[in-house]
């Protein structure tokens, strides 16, 4: 195994393994095309643009404040209809200046990949297209959370988002409940946030600004 394992990360693939206790193993080997014609959506995220493809997209949403519940450990959650999705803010894990932090400001696109799904925050949806995707060349070598990349109709390259990897990327980000909730909150409401704080646990989708003056009041 380690050596097929090898020999697919060299081809900017990856094997994924779901385990059941008593039932066996299923090995998924995901290998990206070198060239394919796929459609995608074009997003921005802060000056940068990237394809997701659309078969991974099942809905994009602007969400509300009722709709988003912040952790204790900062991470955030959209509650779409009877499911709880994890929010993935792609200016974190991209490195990236977003145009605004604010979730009501950008868009929740939900993906799916091996039956799990997240909300990838994006500041704009540019447009779907097809795309011809080609690999990352040699001397790049291999980029995490990327399956190839692709010329615009511009010229300028845009990279093609493996939404598996940055899936399982996304884990290590997380910020201060307080610095997420202040986000929802004109500047003098997220000034009172951050002098105040909140209590452990505050819910986005439950608790008002009125609440919350009366929590630090």
């Amino acid at each position: 195994m380690d050596v097929v394992k090898r020999n697919i990360e060299k081809l900017n693939g990856r094997i994924d393994v779901q385990s059941r206790a008593n039932q066996g193993s299923t090995f998924t080997l995901r290998i990206p095309l070198t060239l394919a014609i796929v459609d995608a959506m074009l997003v921005r995220v802060g000056t940068g643009r990237y394809m997701i493809p659309t078969l991974a997209i099942r809905e994009s949403l602007v969400p509300t404040m009722s709709q988003v519940t912040i952790m204790p450990d900062g991470k955030e959650v959209l509650r779409l209809r009877e499911e709880m999705v994890p929010v993935i803010r792609l200016y974190d894990v991209f490195g990236r200046e977003p145009s605004s932090d604010k979730l009501k400001d950008g868009v929740l696109m939900v993906a799916e990949d091996g039956g799990r799904s997240f909300a990838f925050f994006v500041d704009e949806i540019i447009g779907q297209q097809q795309t011809v995707i080609k690999g990352l060349p040699e001397s790049v070598g291999k980029v995490n959370g990327f399956s190839g990349c692709t010329i615009l109709g511009d010229g300028t390259v845009s990279l093609i988002v493996d939404v598996g990897v940055v899936s399982q990327m996304a884990g290590s980000y997380a910020a201060d409940p307080v610095n997420k909730a202040a986000a929802w909150c004109d500047e003098e409401q997220a000034e009172t946030v951050e002098e105040y704080g909140l209590p452990v646990g505050f819910d986005s989708g439950n608790v008002s600004f009125e609440d919350l003056e009366m929590h630090v009041g």
